[in-house]
């Protein structure tokens, strides 16, 4: 919300001209260079997924052997066929009815893990007693970069608010309540039943602790839920891909691409060429890097940290500052003070640190 009342007090609807207005062009820079490593690994971590869910599928039509069931085959295929092809839109309101579907997608997941869950209780095979509210170890602290990557949608937020019809603050505050409420119900049930489910054996993907013995097919309902969340991590990869285009164009293409509404139309030669590129840089890395839950920690804990806590919190000092009109200056203060700005900075500084510490003691296996 700091960053659409950030847009209406400055009537500028991007990251870049938000920082521009308020800290100077290297901000500008520095903020757009932020959200494309972020979008980027966002991407990579989603192709990451699709590597997890997609081969075991086909492997149970084609055999553990075949060529087109391989890890590679199936994340370049899927790459080229699927992904590419929806990310070429260049207006978030156009990938609404994708994202709708995505949401029912990842509504039959969590109604699948609270019938396991139930399930489990009926027959007493969880065990309760042993379930643990903290980990001691210093590997829980890896959780507070994924929680930044959970609720970001920052890169997008600009141009959400500039696409959003009867565009206001209020509006804007119900979208933002609704979309996050949703997200954490989700992320809730499932953190919660799954963790009971499989205690220390939770897996980063928690997919994957449903089908452990890949030589034997899963059965229906497990994976339906694999297709689900494939289905919705490629309708939802656009959205990713926006963010992630539209930084590049106003880093290194700004002269050709000067419009607000990611550089007109789809068929742009310009469009078509970074689009693609980001998404097989994303591919390629993603073939490489099998561990989805490191990529999403180092993620959060650096660049993630950066543009959800502690640039909209400077942005919305400066614009303090800047905005000298009274009504418009007592508007902004009523809804956030700038000591609150601060202890936002200040709790994004310490979330970055502590998760960069972290992931890199896990990734050294110290931890």
């Amino acid at each position: 919300m700091l960053l659409a009342r950030c847009a209406e007090a400055l009537q500028q609807f991007s990251y870049k001209h938000v920082a521009v207005e308020t800290y100077g062009p290297f901000a500008a820079t520095f903020s757009e260079g932020a959200i494309m490593l972020y979008t980027i690994g966002n991407m990579i971590g989603r192709q990451i997924i699709l590597g997890d869910l997609l081969p075991p599928l086909v492997q149970i039509f084609l055999g553990l052997d075949s060529l087109f069931a391989q890890r590679w085959f199936v994340m370049v295929s899927i790459t080229f066929f699927v992904l590419i092809p929806v990310s070429l839109s260049p207006y978030i309101d156009s990938l609404k009815w994708s994202s709708l579907f995505g949401l029912m997608c990842m509504c039959y997941v969590v109604v699948l893990f609270i019938a396991y869950f139930c399930h489990g209780l009926a027959t007493s095979s969880i065990a309760l007693q042993e379930s643990r509210m903290v980990n001691p170890s210093l590997l829980g602290l890896m959780a507070f970069p994924l929680l930044v990557v959970s609720f970001t949608a920052h890169y997008n937020t600009m141009d959400m608010y500039w696409e959003l019809k009867r565009r206001s603050i209020p509006r804007m505050s119900t979208v933002v309540s609704s979309s996050t409420g949703i997200c954490l119900a989700v992320y809730i049930i499932v953190g919660t039943t799954g963790y009971l489910l499989f205690m220390d054996e939770t897996q980063p993907n928690i997919l994957v602790n449903f089908w452990v013995d890949r030589s034997q097919p899963p059965n229906m309902f497990v994976a339906t839920a694999f297709a689900a969340i494939s289905l919705a991590v490629s309708f939802s990869f656009p959205l990713v891909c926006h963010g992630a285009r539209n930084s590049v164009k106003k880093l290194f293409f700004a002269s050709q691409f000067r419009k607000i509404d990611d550089g007109g139309a789809a068929e742009n030669v310009g469009h078509i060429a970074i689009t693609a590129t980001i998404i097989l840089l994303s591919l390629f890395v993603g073939l490489g890097v099998p561990d989805i839950g490191v990529v999403f920690a180092f993620m959060g804990s650096t660049v993630g940290v950066c543009f959800v806590y502690i640039l909209p919190a400077l942005f919305y000092i400066k614009v303090v500052e800047i905005v000298r009109t009274q009504a418009l200056e007592a508007d902004l203060k009523r809804h956030v003070s700038t000591a609150g700005a601060w202890g936002l900075i200040a709790f994004g500084v310490f979330i970055g640190l502590v998760g960069t510490v972290a992931t890199s003691l896990h990734v050294a296996n110290v931890i």
